[in-house]
């Protein structure tokens, strides 16, 4: 006698198809495909659903809903979805945002504007890595790190404005963390 299967092996059950309404092709009351209580194969037409014995009767003597045929709206994928919720809303009437209104972030991600390059972090970083290199005695790795410092601290002065968007922790962290481990 064979053992059960372990739950944990158990298939997964796939959620049910969720019925298509359709209109019932005598009175136009909405009729579940799936449940209908009378259903007509036309050969051109494909099917009519009818809700009751009485709409057979009335749709066989010519009794026709004025309602329009249904059908299926293609379902979009995932990634559709998340294109269009991310997608910047275009109504009509809005203006785009002004340079003042958006981040460095966001100015770089929309194409709003080109984002200044901070040149002198650029430059305080590119110092201290290359005092770092060349280190042999103790004053070189010092200013190698104060120079980390200043660029940290550089780093948060330019990006300000990211602070309200991203919130203070984040903002605040990755910069911290490099004095940090500089120091």
């Amino acid at each position: 006698m064979s053992e059960p299967a372990p739950i944990a092996h158990m298939p997964q059950r796939r959620p049910r198809p969720e019925p298509v309404p359709r209109a019932c092709g005598a009175c136009g009351k909405d009729v579940d495909a799936l449940r209908a209580p009378a259903v007509l194969p036309f050969e051109h037409d494909g099917y009519v659903f009818l809700c009751s014995s009485a709409c057979v009767d009335d749709f066989r003597q010519g009794a026709r809903s004025r309602a329009p045929r249904r059908t299926a709206t293609p379902r979009t994928s995932v990634p559709e979805r998340v294109r269009e919720a991310t997608r910047p809303s275009q109504l009509p009437g809005d203006e785009a945002l002004s340079s003042a209104e958006m981040s460095a972030a966001n100015r770089l991600f929309l194409g709003a504007g080109k984002v200044p390059v901070p040149w002198a972090g650029v430059l305080a970083v590119l110092a201290a890595l290359a005092l770092g290199l060349v280190a042999r005695s103790a004053w070189p790795v010092l200013t190698s790190a104060a120079l980390t410092v200043i660029a940290a601290g550089l780093a948060l002065r330019e990006s300000r404005g990211a602070a309200r968007d991203a919130g203070l922790l984040v903002w605040v962290t990755a910069p911290v963390g490099v004095a940090l481990a500089a120091l």
